[in-house]
């Protein structure tokens, strides 16, 4: 009886052992089938536009939603990337938008962006990768292309 049990714990044993190998090729299979996949994506680009408020009002961010309703529906009718919202702090209005090419969201974008009035100190900035990639700034207020 003691030999029996015994077999039965190194048969348990054995299970155990090989559940856990295979467990660890399961594991790694599926870490490589994910950091395949996250190589063949193209790099996430950004767009970021960011403008100065002077009080924060509902009478200063009527016309900010309405642009950004613009903004919105511009990125997504021309299937450039997407508008992923705002951030409202620090005395400033900030959008983000995201896609395969920070160039060509900002040239949709721009028309929009232009024809409202914007504050000294507005910007738009083309990231052309995650955070701490290359940027460039567009100054969209008083002043010129940087």
């Amino acid at each position: 009886m003691i030999q029996h049990s015994l077999r039965s714990f190194e048969s348990l044993s054995n299970l155990a052992a090989h559940l856990t190998m295979w467990l660890g090729v399961f594991s790694v299979g599926l870490l490589a089938t994910t950091n395949i996949q996250a190589k063949d994506r193209p790099v996430e680009q950004a767009l970021i536009v960011t403008i100065p408020l002077s009080t924060g009002t509902s009478v200063e961010m009527k016309p900010l939603f309405k642009l950004e309703d613009e903004l919105t529906k511009a990125i997504e009718h021309s299937r450039v990337g997407e508008y992923d919202g705002n951030e409202i702090g620090e005395r400033t209005f900030t959008m983000f938008a995201y896609g395969p090419s920070a160039d060509k969201l900002l040239e949709v974008a721009l028309p929009i962006l232009l024809k409202m009035q914007m504050p000294k100190g507005s910007k738009a900035v083309k990231r052309y990768g995650s955070p701490g990639a290359r940027e460039e700034v567009v100054a969209l207020g008083t002043g010129m292309a940087n």
